[in-house]
């Protein structure tokens, strides 16, 4: 046998050792209906539990807040300041429940409108009643910055203006405490946009179940 056959019969093995492969049988049948409901049900819980920890720490959060729009840590030097500062804590106790309201319109377990027993008691709605939890959750995740953040900054801005307008506070604690705000609100965008595209690729390894 010459080199030329040789190489050719190399190339048609490895053309259809190529071809079997792309041709192989692909299984892109649903999930089974009871793993499908376990998973929608884990998911449905998984929500819950994350929206009652937020709630406890929005309630933290205003509690903090309202302690120092009441003067309870202490009131600034110049009476002007003081007043700034302390309407500033307030609007970030507004935004705080501002932000807990939007947490349940937006990403809490069951979609609006829906009865997630009642879904998740018809197998074939399974897959669908997953697919718009996730859905939801990605799109409440991808605008955090507008719903979850945004009621805050107002009530955060108005504070360190007035701590700026006090002379008895330091600047470079101030400029601090500023800065640790945006690291904390800028990891918390990126977090959630991480997530989202998690939540995002899960979406689209449904679809393509389908």
């Amino acid at each position: 046998m010459t080199d030329n056959e040789q190489s050719g019969r190399v190339d048609q093995t490895w053309a259809t050792v190529k071809s079997a492969w792309r041709d192989q049988p692909v299984d892109r049948s649903p999930a089974e209906p009871s793993a499908m409901t376990h998973k929608a049900d884990g998911f449905t819980r998984a929500i819950r539990r994350r929206n009652a920890i937020e709630y406890a720490a929005f309630g933290l959060v205003g509690l903090f807040f309202a302690a120092e729009a009441l003067g309870v840590f202490g009131r600034a030097a110049v009476p002007m300041a003081d007043l700034v500062i302390r309407t500033g804590a307030l609007l970030v106790v507004i935004g705080a429940a501002a932000a807990a309201w939007q947490l349940h319109r937006r990403a809490s377990a069951p979609p609006p409108g829906t009865d997630p027993g009642q879904a998740l008691d018809v197998a074939a709605d399974v897959v669908s009643f997953h697919r718009r939890a996730l859905a939801r959750q990605r799109d409440a995740l991808n605008s955090v910055g507008r719903w979850y953040l945004g009621p805050f900054l107002p009530g955060f801005a108005l504070m360190a203006f007035g701590g700026f307008l006090d002379p008895g506070r330091d600047p470079l604690v101030l400029a601090l405490a500023i800065g640790f705000v945006a690291i904390v609100f800028s990891t918390i965008l990126v977090l959630n946009r991480r997530a989202a595209a998690a939540v995002q690729r899960e979406i689209d390894a449904l679809d393509r179940a389908a």
